[in-house]
Parts: structure tokens; C-alpha cells; sequence
């Protein structure tokens, strides 16, 4: 048991010094449109772990925050979403009405909303987009994001925002997006398998399974779960969800929500 904690532990953070390097700090050799050359990354991840330990990850990954391609020679690989550097040439699928994305959902905290409210919109602060969860799988565990805003993709669509859907499937807007587009929730309010599957991911956090989940949320999860939307984190500097609303995010940066809707986690930004 000990044993497969470390591995776990190792797991995680070579998973957040990945989404450091694909979302917030690439190294020479990054496209416009996010991909880095395998080898490259490899080079500049810190332990310098196998590429098999990589692949691994990518695979296991619930969120699929990574997308590996094998088409090119050597391989390349990219963040799905989270990013705080500009990407000239996002990869996102366009999204053009309502019924493409039936759940839309941005999580943050009380103080996140509270800033939300004084403020009038959601921002992307230091991220690239604003995050939305569109599955349960995208939600975070953590206490601190316990505020669900459900947004009217169609009236905020119908308001002339764009919106687009990355790899994983998180709804990403470059915003700001009124806070009149969305409407806190609750839980119960949202479908059964999302209830469902928060509480499943509450069942696995307390047996151990995610430790990433149980630790205390830190300047970068805040960031992934949509809490950085005030003033006091605009001027301040997150370390790479939770993702993520982030969300998904500092995992659902990868708003975490994404990663939670702002999603998500690991980001030196904002979500």
C-alpha cells in the first residue's frame, strides 16, 4: 500500500510539472497551437522521468488534460485546456448552440462568488478562457468548491459570446460572461449522474485514492476551481487543478471546473 502511494505521489507530480510546463511555462519548440515535441518535454520535465511514466500518465488521466499525438515524427503532445500562455491557434471545437452542451457548469468558492457578484461577469483572469464543466468527471472533491453557476449557454450564446469545447471536453469562453448567464445551483439541482459521480469522487477521496484532492486548496487549485475571480487574485500569483468552472486548475486551473469548470489545477494562473 505504501508503495503504490509513492507511485502515486510521483504520478501526481509529474502530472503537475507537465501542466506547468504544456499550459503556463513551455520551454523553446512550442507551436501556435500548444503542441510540444515529446522529446523536448521530456528533457525540461524536473526528475526527468521515462517516457513511458509520461505515456502512462497521459493514458490514466481521468480528465484527459493531455493529448498525445503519434501521427508526427518524434511524438507530440499538448495541454487540452488550461492555458495562461496566448495560443495563437486554439484547438477547440466550435460550439453554436445550446443543444451541443446540455450541462454547462462553473464552480467556485463563497469568496470566489461573492467576487463574481461585486464584479458582474466571470473572468479568466490570468487563464486564457473561462471554464465550464460539461460532466461530472470535471468537478473537484474540495471543500472550498461548494458553489455551482449553471450558465444559459443559449442566451449567452444569443448575447454573442463565443464558446468552443477543448479535447476533453470542458466549455471554454474568453469571456467575461455576465454574471446574468448564470444561476447558482445546487447540487440535487443538476442531473442524476452528476450527483452520482460527485459523490463517487467524495467515496475515492476518502478512502485515499486522490490524495491530489484532499490536500488543502492551494493559491494554484484556487486558481483551476474559479476562486481566483476577485480583485485580491487578480494581483496575485498562482503556482501550478482543479482545474478547473476552471475552473478544471492548482488542479479543475485545471475553474476545475474544468479541472473543476474552472475546471481543472495546476496553473500559475488564474481560472
Amino acid at each position: 500500500m505504501k508503495r503504490q502511494r509513492q507511485n502515486e505521489d510521483a504520478s501526481t507530480r509529474i502530472s503537475k510539472d507537465i501542466s506547468r510546463l504544456l499550459r503556463h511555462k513551455p520551454p523553446p519548440g512550442m507551436d501556435a497551437s500548444g503542441w510540444l515535441s515529446l522529446p523536448v518535454l521530456l528533457r525540461h520535465l524536473k526528475g526527468q522521468p521515462t517516457e513511458q511514466q509520461v505515456r502512462d500518465i497521459v493514458a490514466a488521466c481521468p480528465k484527459k488534460r493531455f493529448v498525445l499525438d503519434d501521427t508526427t515524427s518524434p511524438p507530440r503532445i499538448r495541454a487540452a485546456q488550461g492555458h495562461s500562455v496566448e495560443l495563437a491557434e486554439a484547438v477547440l471545437e466550435p460550439v453554436t448552440a445550446a443543444s451541443q452542451v446540455p450541462v454547462a457548469v462553473h464552480v467556485t468558492g463563497a469568496e470566489g462568488w461573492s467576487a463574481i457578484q461585486s464584479s458582474g461577469e466571470l473572468r479568466r483572469m490570468k487563464r486564457t478562457h473561462v471554464h465550464f464543466a460539461t460532466a461530472p468527471h470535471h468537478l473537484r472533491v474540495n471543500k472550498w468548491a461548494e458553489v455551482y453557476l449553471r450558465l444559459d449557454l443559449q442566451a449567452a450564446l444569443d448575447s454573442g459570446l463565443q464558446f468552443g469545447l477543448s479535447s476533453n471536453g470542458v466549455l471554454l469562453c474568453e469571456g467575461p460572461v455576465p454574471v446574468a448567464l448564470v444561476k447558482q445551483v445546487a447540487l440535487d439541482e443538476l442531473p442524476q449522474e452528476w450527483r452520482q459521480g460527485r459523490q463517487r469522487r467524495q467515496g475515492q477521496q476518502g478512502q485515499g485514492a486522490g490524495k491530489e484532492q484532499t490536500q488543502q486548496p492551494t493559491e494554484e487549485s484556487k486558481a483551476e476551481g474559479g476562486k481566483a475571480e476577485g480583485s485580491k487574485a487578480e494581483g496575485s500569483k498562482a503556482e501550478e487543478m482543479a482545474p478547473a468552472p476552471a475552473t478544471d486548475s492548482k488542479a479543475a486551473g485545471e475553474s476545475d471546473v474544468a479541472d473543476a469548470a474552472a475546471t481543472v489545477e495546476d496553473a500559475p494562473a488564474k481560472s
